[in-house]
């Protein structure tokens, strides 16, 4: 009765109850790129987070930061490498030429801010691709008519009032609750 659509051809993202559009805004989604598009599929939303952290998927640590870390390691200075357990590695102490995308032993992360990939907020139904909705600071994207240009995950124009639809089903003042939260 209550779902949230993903149009990919059409660059939209609904939210629907009772088979009718209470709320409707345009997104992003994957590039065209065999390795970047966003998959079909269908997955039950459980958590929206505020202020996330953007961990980088390891495709887009091995395809893209490494390589510009090898030219200059203090390339991306908003990204924070991280061992396996987590803790931060000082860029001077690593020597990225001498690992391949195979054999980078470092994770990377965006802490939290209004610059983050994700922007404010994403919204989580935990599924086999890793993509999720969420916000983004590149605005400027939904300005263009064809709107493919992110990993597979879905970028939301109006997130704020997205969000406030989602919570409207269970809120009398979704925008107070989730200005709260």
């Amino acid at each position: 009765k209550r779902h949230v659509l993903v149009n990919i051809p059409d660059f939209t993202a609904k939210v629907i109850d009772d088979g009718k559009v209470t709320f409707m805004t345009r997104s992003v989604v994957g590039a065209r790129d065999a390795d970047r598009k966003t998959p079909e599929f269908s997955d039950v939303m459980e958590h929206m987070v505020v202020n996330p952290n953007w961990y980088v998927p390891r495709s887009i640590v091995t395809k893209e930061y490494l390589p510009m870390m090898k030219r200059n390691r203090n390339a991306a200075s908003h990204i924070v490498v991280t061992d396996r357990r987590g803790r931060k590695v000082s860029r001077g102490a690593i020597n990225f030429a001498a690992y391949t995308a195979r054999t980078f032993p470092f994770a990377m992360h965006q802490p939290p801010s209004r610059s983050n990939a994700l922007g404010l907020f994403k919204f989580m139904f935990p599924n086999k691709y890793n993509i999720y909705l969420h916000d983004t600071p590149a605005k400027s994207l939904f300005d263009r008519d064809v709107r493919a240009f992110s990993h597979g995950c879905v970028r939301l124009h109006e997130p704020f009032e997205f969000a406030y639809a989602l919570l409207a089903a269970q809120e009398d003042d979704p925008e107070g609750m989730f200005q709260r939260a």
